[in-house]
């Protein structure tokens, strides 16, 4: 459907349309963008876990 055709029809219909284009284009977002922010959570926990070890091995290293 073309925006500029369903105007001409009626001005609501064609709001309408224009809200439930971005709705379905925000969902196709969100699709692709959770995985990456749940991938991008992992790895800072990871990150931290990997910081924390790093500080105790540095600490028992200077105990030497």
């Amino acid at each position: 459907m073309q925006q500029s055709k369903i105007d001409s029809i009626s001005s609501a219909a064609g709001s309408m349309w224009k809200w439930v284009r971005a709705m379905d284009a925000y969902a196709r977002a969100i699709k692709d963008i959770e995985p990456k922010r749940i991938k991008v959570a992992n790895l800072k926990e990871k990150l931290k876990k990997s910081e924390d070890e790093l500080i105790a091995n540095q600490q028992k290293l200077q105990k030497l």
